[in-house]
């Protein structure tokens, strides 16, 4: 099954990591951390990240600490 894994890189020291299964799960966690992070992240651009994602034509995004992968498998 596919799912997404969100990391998000603090410092340089510490990395949280969230697993979730749908887009919409991603989304939310991907705006609470750059929210909570104070990230600077174009949260349009986060949505089409995830669609191209969804639809198999993007696998990973990193930028200004957050990292965003696609996976295949059990979580």
């Amino acid at each position: 099954m596919k799912h997404f894994e969100i990391g998000i890189t603090t410092g340089g020291t510490r990395e949280f990591t969230f697993r979730c299964d749908g887009i919409h799960n991603a989304y939310d966690a991907i705006n609470d951390a750059v929210n909570y992070f104070g990230l600077g992240e174009d949260m349009d651009e986060i949505m089409r990240i995830l669609v191209k994602m969804d639809e198999n034509k993007l696998v990973t995004h990193r930028h200004a600490g957050l990292n965003v992968y696609v996976r295949d498998g059990e979580r």
